[in-house]
């Protein structure tokens, strides 16, 4: 009859191996014995064990491929058909050249302390409101993303 062995903490002590290495090579091990057997000692040093691999037990990490290589050159293929298209007539003609409005007053939602902030940033007509990033400048001027959208459409005139 095959016996399961199982050994103890002091005994994988004693005979100089340790627990990483007996459970590489399926040795099982009970950590609740506190008992010793000189047996069962001589049997772990008689024992011939395969090494740990280098690094441990730990398998090689898997190197991840990059899907943004693939994301661009999928978006530059898409540019060059769209590139061959011309400009419809109609789409020519819904986009306004000139703005609407001349004045930041004008703009619908100005109010006296964003016009004052406007100008001390140097912002002083709609078409620098067009230059200008919305999110930075409603950090600056500590407003709404959705307000300066507003005022750009208002001076682009897609009300």
């Amino acid at each position: 009859m095959n016996r399961i062995i199982r050994f103890s903490l002091k005994e994988v002590k004693k005979s100089g191996l340790n627990i990483k290495l007996l459970k590489f090579n399926n040795v099982k091990v009970d950590v609740r014995r506190k008992t010793e057997k000189p047996a069962n000692i001589e049997l772990l040093k008689k024992m011939k064990l395969d090494p740990l691999p280098i690094g441990g037990q730990k398998k090689p990490k898997k190197v991840k491929s990059t899907k943004s290589a693939k994301i661009e050159t999928e978006v530059k293929e898409i540019k060059e058909k769209t590139d061959d298209k011309p400009v419809s007539k109609e789409i020519a003609k819904s986009v306004p050249k000139k703005s609407k409005i001349s004045n930041l007053e004008d703009l619908e939602g100005m109010e006296p302390k964003y016009l004052k902030k406007l100008t001390d940033l140097g912002i002083d007509s709609p078409s620098k409101i067009m230059d200008e990033d919305f999110k930075e400048l409603a950090k600056l001027i500590r407003s709404t993303q959705k307000l300066i959208k507003s005022w750009r459409a208002q001076i682009t005139g897609e009300e």
